[in-house]
C-alpha cells in the first residue's frame, strides 16, 4: 500500500501499541530514507449494513453519523472536535454490538448515539432525540429538570 510518498511494505515498524478502548493499533514507522511517521490502523466499518425501519438496508456511513452528532452538539464551542470523538466512542460501542453478519438496525444505532450523548451533554441528547422524533413534551420536561 502506498501512503503518500511511502510504500508501507518498504517501511520498518519500530514501535506498535494496541489501544484496547479504541480498537486501534498505533505504529511508528520509518521509511527507507529515514523519515519517521505514525499510522493508526482500525476496523473499516463501511462493511457494516444498517437495516432501516422500512426493511431496506444501506452501508454504514460514518459521515452521516458525524453530521447528526455535530448537529446535536453545534451549541458547544468545541462541537467539531467533540463530534469527532463522540463518533469514535459510538463506533467502539457499535463494534461491541455487531453480530457475525455485520448488520445493525437503525434503532440500535440511534440508541447508541442517544445513550452516548446523554452521558456527554444533556442539551445535545435532547436535540438529538428531538431530531429523531423519539420524545414527547412531557418526557422532555422531565429530562431538563
Amino acid at each position: 500500500m502506498v501512503f503518500g510518498k511511502f510504500d508501507l511494505s518498504l517501511t520498518s515498524v519500530s514501535n506498535s501499541r494496541y489501544f484496547k478502548r479504541s480498537n486501534i493499533i498505533w505504529r511508528r514507522r520509518k521509511s527507507p530514507v529515514g523519515f519517521t511517521f505514525t499510522t493508526r490502523e482500525s476496523v473499516d466499518l463501511t462493511v457494516v449494513q444498517v437495516h432501516k425501519n422500512n426493511t431496506t438496508s444501506e452501508p454504514y456511513q460514518p459521515t452521516k453519523l458525524l453530521m447528526s452528532i455535530f448537529k446535536a452538539c453545534e451549541h458547544l464551542g468545541s462541537a467539531h472536535s467533540d463530534s469527532w470523538y463522540l463518533m469514535q466512542t459510538i463506533e467502539i460501542k457499535l463494534l461491541e454490538h455487531l453480530p457475525d453478519n455485520m448488520t445493525v438496525d437503525s434503532f440500535t444505532l440511534s440508541d447508541l448515539v442517544a445513550d452516548t450523548l446523554k452521558a456527554f451533554n444533556t442539551t445535545a441528547y435532547v436535540k438529538y432525540i428531538s431530531f429523531k422524533g423519539d420524545i414527547d413534551k412531557k418526557e422532555m420536561r422531565e429530562i431538563l429538570r
